[in-house]
């Protein structure tokens, strides 16, 4: 399973200065939204083996993170402890991400593109 967000909404000008505005403010919310890297993320459906290392096709063309949204179902009741593989090389970086879970598992993965800065929680600069 995998499934993409992304808010579009059109504008159509009715010449009503209130719904006009209203319109404009639901377009701006909706771009608020879409720039958040959360918002533009895909959800994908995983079985792991335990203790193997897994490519999982994300396909959202940049490097990504991810976290488990639904864990230990389809029969398999142990707890999802998924984490990178040490090994990611071999494969596109900006589709793909190899992961390893500790116990046989399936779980519902959220990808979201990986943040191009990072903050220096000390001085509060990007880095």
């Amino acid at each position: 399973m995998m499934a993409a967000t992304k808010f579009t909404l059109k504008r159509e000008y009715t010449g009503d200065r209130q719904l006009d505005s209203m319109q404009q403010a639901r377009n701006d919310i909706a771009g608020s939204l879409n720039n958040c890297p959360f918002v533009q993320g895909v959800l994908v459906s995983v079985s792991f083996t335990a203790l193997t290392a897994k490519v999982i096709t994300h396909s959202l063309g940049a490097p990504a993170a991810c976290f488990v949204v639904r864990e230990s179902y389809g029969g398999l009741q142990n707890a999802a402890q998924i984490s990178e593989s040490a090994d990611q090389s071999g494969f596109d970086v900006n589709n793909q991400l190899r992961l390893v879970a500790a116990q046989s598992c399936t779980v519902d993965l959220w990808f979201y593109p990986r943040a191009s800065k990072q903050i220096d929680t000390a001085t509060g600069q990007s880095t």
